[in-house]
């Protein structure tokens, strides 16, 4: 299919000098870290960049941007050499931000521009906290000035803004052994960093990078009691180490403890009708309760009742396509105790298809969506910082479900992810078409997520997607030759309703060749009400 370049890279503006940026010159190796303060900004909007010495041997790192008031936005990390940044998350106070696989530029120094959007004009204090690093092995590095507070001068204004205190550093509660994946794998491999690149995000997301809860647990690689950039570091390395790490075969230790093959991936997305399933999971239980035997090839909890949350487990464990369908009591809906299940699978995606529960049916209609999603998925507020859906692997299918009430309905990271197609869903609302409060996103394309469908021109795969802050996201390097198309962002599924956004369709910090809509039938997106803009980049 042809799609129409459109270049979206943030990070080459810096590369090529055209953001006040402090200067690029490298600096000599140093056991310290320093922190250079950006040109001045004529007015709100404009990037600068906080420019980040490390010594040359650091590989990764995690930290925090602290500023007062929402005076200025942290857009995202621009290793000067090479390295893999992760999406800022906000957090109290600031954002917390992280890098693993850095290099050093010429030997001498490993580099990072931390790229800012000031808000305000005045001088904005931000401060800048360094919690963890590693060498490119994922030992712990321990680093000399890791916090300093850097001046940003916006605008002509003498006002000042003072920034947060930082706190205490989160501190490992015991010394690191040996380095381990997720405990379905004999040996680690790419599957288990991207699971542990999910797990970072969310123990930022809750503050718990050092206060673990139960779940997070097992994402503490090395075992020292944080869930920090020392571990994804030690996961990269270990998975870029191992025979397995991409390609061929990797084995899967069940829950029975048999062991299973796994190959790769497959190459492109096929329709529903074409894919012979290896399994289907009938979910008959409206409740969430998890999996009581992961990877025996029952989807039943401890009382034998097959929930979407025991599906998700047994398909994630499982080789080979596999479709989750749903004959539920009723009205059908799951009301989430939290985040879902990874979907992280290589060896074949899975299809959540709500329009197999009875009376369910797809849209037929040239303009809005006369849909009946056949389930309902609510989360638990903005506040409670879940994720309905979470994928980090290639050719899953979303499709006939209502989400709402969710911090981030559905999530696609990294490379591996690939190929998925989020078809005829309703985001945002109820199953009756009213509004139900969304939250910060809908749909993300984030950090390297390519080659993803939302929507196509087929009128059953029109989303409906309203009342959150972006409809969709699509941040970061990598994050390419994605199709947004034949969607109603901000408008209530009759098209009567608004649902109104603070942004449509997002792009941020260096996605490209995106096709947003379409010149042929049925390809076009609709916009409703927006309080900032449609479409942003």
């Amino acid at each position: 299919m042809y799609r129409r370049p459109l270049a979206v890279i943030v990070v080459g503006l810096l590369f090529a000098g055209l953001l006040p940026s402090a200067t690029l010159a490298v600096a000599p190796a140093a056991r310290t870290v320093s922190f250079e303060a950006p040109g001045p900004a004529s007015r709100p909007g404009e990037l600068v960049a906080i420019t980040v010495r490390l010594p040359a041997n650091v590989a990764a790192l995690d930290g925090r941007l602290l500023v007062s008031g929402g005076a200025a936005e942290l857009v995202g990390l621009a290793p000067q050499s090479a390295g893999r940044a992760f999406m800022p998350v906000e957090i109290p106070g600031g954002y917390a931000f992280g890098a693993y696989d850095l290099a050093s530029v010429d030997g001498q120094a490993t580099v990072l521009n931390l790229v800012i959007d000031p808000r305000r004009t005045g001088r904005i204090h931000v401060r800048v906290a360094i919690d963890a690093a590693a060498d490119a092995a994922g030992s712990r590095l321990t680093l000399a000035g890791t916090e300093s507070v850097v001046a940003i001068a916006v605008g002509a204004s003498g006002a000042s803004l003072d920034a947060p205190a930082a706190g205490a550093h989160p501190t490992p509660v015991r010394a690191a052994g040996a380095i381990h994946g997720s405990f379905r794998h004999a040996q680690i491999n790419n599957q288990d960093l991207d699971v542990s690149r999910a797990d970072w995000q969310q123990a930022r997301a809750l503050g718990k990078a050092c206060a673990l809860s139960a779940d997070l647990v097992e994402a503490d690689a090395n075992g020292d009691g944080c869930l920090d950039i020392v571990d994804v570091q030690a996961l990269a390395a270990a998975a870029a180490n191992s025979a397995a790490s991409s390609v061929g075969i990797t084995t899967l230790r069940a829950a029975n403890g048999a062991t299973v093959s796994q190959g790769g991936g497959l190459s492109s997305v096929v329709t529903a009708s074409a894919v012979t399933y290896a399994h289907t999971f009938i979910v008959t239980s409206p409740l969430d309760t998890p999996d009581a035997a992961p990877g025996n090839n029952i989807c039943a909890d401890a009382n034998g009742n097959c929930t979407l949350r025991a599906a998700l487990t047994e398909a994630d464990y499982l080789i080979g396509q596999d479709l989750i369908t749903f004959n539920l009591p009723a009205p059908a809906h799951i009301q989430l105790s939290g985040s879902l299940p990874l979907i992280t699978a290589l060896s074949g995606g899975v299809t959540i298809d709500g329009y197999t529960q009875p009376g369910a049916r797809v849209n037929t209609v040239a303009i809005g969506s006369n849909a009946v999603p056949g389930l309902s998925i609510s989360g638990n507020g903005s506040a409670a910082r879940e994720v309905a859906f979470y994928m980090t692997s290639p050719n899953n299918v979303l499709r006939g479900l209502v989400i709402n009430r969710i911090w981030r309905a559905i999530f696609m990271d990294g490379s591996n992810a690939h190929d998925n197609r989020i078809v005829g869903n309703w985001i945002g609302f109820n199953p009756d078409g009213t509004n139900n409060g969304g939250s910060d996103y809908g749909v993300v394309n984030n950090v390297g997520a390519n080659h993803n469908f939302i929507g196509t021109s087929d009128l059953a795969d029109r989303n409906v997607i309203g009342n959150f802050q972006k409809g969709v996201d699509s941040y970061g390097p990598g994050t390419d030759f994605n199709t947004i198309q034949n969607n109603v962002f901000c408008i209530g599924p009759t098209g009567l309703t608004t649902a109104t956004c603070s942004t449509g369709v997002d792009h941020d910090f260096g996605p490209k060749n995106e096709l947003l809509g379409g010149a042929g039938p049925n390809e076009r997106n609709v916009f409703g009400p927006t309080t900032l803009q449609g479409i942003e980049y």
